[in-house]
């Protein structure tokens, strides 16, 4: 499972769906929509990921429970599930104070996670990373 905008291509052996969040939370709550992509089979394909690859953390889970304090996972493959959890005691306490929703990943396999994709988001937002690089540029004609 990997997340919106992700995909680009892959090799005729993969094959390429859709798959229906099984939990509501995930998409009322985690930041998630209803669909993610789905990509199963043996092959390559391309991905386009929002942080460097060097900054993205590969988990491997083995039977485990890993909880992440927000929207950072890029993908998850192997027999992991998804769900939001609360990590407060009360629900209202998690919804009120902002905090204390955790996206939890439970199985066996890899997650993907980017906790500088935030950073990212920002600065395109602003517009800072657009012409990032005004020193090797050509002077304008006169």
């Amino acid at each position: 499972m990997i997340d919106s905008g992700m995909f680009y291509a892959s090799e005729g052996s993969i094959d390429i769906g859709v798959a229906m969040q099984q939990h509501l939370s995930a998409t009322l709550v985690g930041g998630e929509s209803f669909f993610q992509t789905r990509l199963s089979g043996t092959g390559w394909c391309v991905l386009c990921s929002p942080v460097p690859s060097n900054e993205i953390i590969r988990y491997q889970l083995q039977n485990e429970k890993l909880c992440v304090d927000g929207n950072f996972a890029l993908l998850r493959k192997g027999n992991i599930a998804f769900r939001v959890e609360r990590s407060r005691r009360s629900f209202r306490g998690s919804l009120t104070s902002g905090e204390g929703l955790m996206q939890t990943f439970t199985g066996t396999g890899e997650v993907w996670i980017a906790p500088t994709q935030s950073v990212y988001e920002y600065l395109k937002q602003t517009g800072i990373d657009q012409g990032h690089d005004h020193e090797n540029r050509s002077p304008e004609p006169e």
